[in-house]
């Protein structure tokens, strides 16, 4: 029997063969550092006896050889780095102490999935060469091994090339190419993939290196494996008729770059935030007294009218127009300044209603809302400004699809589901759920494009007609309002939105009365320092049967406060207010008595305020402008509290 090329005896004998009859010493380690292969060559070049040998063990064989080299501690200084940078390879001379001159090479042995298994080490005698050189080539051959171990060690990439864009030799940081350097030498750079304007920068960048004999550089990016990599390159004159390009990969510094430009841009619009929440917080004070003078006067004159008054319509008109107003300086406040979401019992009829009031101005003329949101009452826990957000954005959408000409429909209605619905994250299970529908008849979506709607930034819309953010907001409400949306939509069918809320327990949301304020030999000591709301307070609060002491100074409220303490039942006060703030006064009037309720008015309530108002054990604040049955029901909390 011959053997064949698949014969593992075969096999042996030619590596062995291989190994022996090589003129340089050849040693292979494991990732253990223990001895695998070597041959008679590497053992007699560096006169290793037996017993070190056949230890196998690099920490006895560098002991040998120490009294054999010119300088130690070098030597293992080299060895012991490339052993920490396990993926380095290399090249150097060794000079051992009785004159001779070994050139090491060194890389590591890297299975085709990327694991490491060992090094490999060969030494090559070069003492003759180096001996037959005189003192000038010595230099020069040192100087180039040094150069080659500098190039190796490099970061950067060298491409040796022509003017035709043909690759001659390729060194450096090797590891970091896509393709091996054999797979690269010998062709053209017009065969390697490159876009054609990449490819026209480099050819012109090197023909002008060898024509003016100046360095020039460009900049590129290329995709790999569906991500972009950036570089910067300088092409440099060798001769005639090549250059080399030197190639650093940029594409850390340039996604820092990005990331640093994002990061200021967000604190400048975070800052215009604060400087818009700023105006809007003073804004809102101020025009919400107004508001409460108009809103709590028409309320004082409604209440004197019989429902077939003639007056009774126009001030019913007013009262709609003042609270558009202050629903209007709500969500310029809510939208204006970076709070965390406020959960409350919310009746997402009577948001959606709203919303759809609020649109109503700015709608085009081609669109026509069909709405439905008056057969269901139940409530649900959320944040009104945020599910007031995703009404808009959601009707926003459609209108926008619909390219300002179609119907939408807006509906809100108590669903009962009786299967496992399929949402756009998770599913909706069976249960009873306060259903919001919002559909459009715009052109609808294929499902490439359904499918990343609710990415951030994701438009199908012309450059700098969306952000891109509206359907991302909503569905990150959704998300923490633990609700649940689905999407019904095909190309030519529009788009319909349904988004499933679970109701709280109990029954459904019942219209508002004023509360009767209980004994009218009460007395209210009420403060504030806009003589308007003043005295509509305090005709409100007569109107509710209670004895009223107002005052427009805090200062001259805590004067008559301490006179007689015993005297008011409550004190009702703005909290913005010249001297003194609202929660200052009742502080100082609660050094005297303790247990005195308080509510404090405000038209601009901070996070900051309302903690310390929940510190001070102090209830809610009352928002301006208030209904007489608003005020009454929070006078009533604050004395039965």
């Amino acid at each position: 029997m011959i053997p064949g090329p698949q014969d593992p005896q075969f096999e042996h004998l030619v590596l062995t063969v291989l190994q022996e009859s090589s003129p340089d010493g050849v040693l292979v380690v494991d990732e253990m550092r223990r001895w695998v292969l070597w041959n008679t060559r590497f053992v007699d070049m560096w006169g290793l006896p037996p017993d070190v040998v056949e230890s196998r063990s690099s920490a006895r064989a560098l002991e040998f050889v120490r009294s054999r080299l010119k300088d130690p501690v070098d030597f293992e200084a080299r060895v012991l780095d490339y052993y920490r940078n396990s993926r380095a390879k290399g090249v150097d001379l060794v000079e051992m102490s009785d004159g001779r001159v070994f050139e090491r090479h060194t890389e590591p042995l890297v299975t085709p999935d990327g694991h490491l298994r060992g090094r490999l080490w060969f030494f090559r005698d070069v003492s003759s060469m180096v001996a037959e050189r005189d003192q000038a080539q010595r230099h020069a051959y040192l100087s180039e091994l040094r150069l080659r171990t500098i190039i190796e060690a490099t970061p950067d990439l060298l491409f040796r090339m022509d003017r035709a864009g043909n690759y001659r030799d390729v060194m450096g940081a090797t590891g970091e190419l896509m393709l091996p350097p054999s797979r690269i030498v010998g062709r053209n750079i017009r065969d390697m993939g490159f876009p054609a304007p990449t490819v026209q920068t480099i050819l012109a960048c090197i023909g002008s290196a060898l024509d003016t004999g100046t360095i020039q550089s460009s900049t590129y990016s290329l995709q790999f494996q569906g991500m972009e990599r950036h570089y910067e390159a300088r092409y440099v004159k060798i001769d005639s008729e090549e250059a080399v390009a030197i190639v650093r990969e940029t594409t850390q510094q340039v996604q820092e770059s990005r990331r640093a430009r994002q990061l200021e841009a967000s604190l400048i619009q975070a800052q215009k935030m604060e400087a818009i929440g700023t105006l809007a917080g003073g804004i809102a004070h101020d025009f919400n007294n107004i508001l409460t003078a108009i809103i709590g006067n028409a309320s004082l004159v409604k209440m004197g009218l019989s429902p077939t008054d003639p007056a009774a319509g126009p001030v019913e008109e007013i009262l709609f127009a003042g609270q558009r107003a202050q629903t209007i300086i709500r969500r310029i406040l809510t939208f204006s300044r970076h709070e965390e979401p406020q959960r409350s019992r919310v009746s997402l009829s009577a948001v959606t209603r709203d919303t759809l009031n609020m649109m109503a101005a700015t709608l085009p003329s081609g669109v026509r809302i069909e709405s439905d949101c008056g057969h269901s009452g139940h409530l649900i826990s959320g944040d009104a400004g945020q599910i007031h957000q995703v009404v808009l954005n959601l009707c926003t959408n459609g209108v926008q699809a619909m390219e300002n000409r179609g119907v939408l429909s807006v509906s809100v209605a108590t669903v009962s589901v009786d299967a496992p619905l399929r949402a756009v994250s998770g599913e909706v299970l069976p249960g009873r759920y306060e259903r919001l529908r919002v559909a459009d008849t715009g052109p609808g979506m294929d499902e490439a494009t359904a499918a990343r709607i609710f990415e951030p930034f994701f438009t199908t819309k012309a450059h700098g007609a969306g952000t891109g953010l509206g359907l991302a907001i909503v569905h990150g409400v959704v998300n923490n309002h633990g609700a649940f949306m689905r999407l019904d939509t095909a190309p030519g069918s529009g788009a319909r939105f349904e988004i499933y809320f679970q109701p709280l327990p109990g029954e459904p949301a019942s219209p508002e009365h004023p509360v009767p304020p209980g004994p009218s030999a009460r007395k209210i000591l009420l403060v504030d320092d806009d003589p308007s709301v003043a005295r509509l307070g305090r005709q409100l609060l007569e109107t509710l049967g209670y004895k009223v002491n107002a005052f427009t100074s805090p200062v001259l409220a805590l004067d008559g406060f301490l006179s007689d303490p015993d005297a008011f039942a409550a004190l009702v006060t703005d909290y913005s207010m010249p001297g003194m703030n609202g929660l200052d006064l009742a502080a100082h009037m609660r050094e005297r008595r303790p247990s005195l309720p308080v509510v404090v008015l405000t038209g601009y309530g901070t996070p900051a305020t309302q903690a310390r108002a929940r510190t001070m054990g102090i209830g809610p604040l009352l928002g301006k402008p208030f209904s007489a049955s608003e005020l009454a029901r929070a006078i009533q909390g604050a004395l039965s509290s």
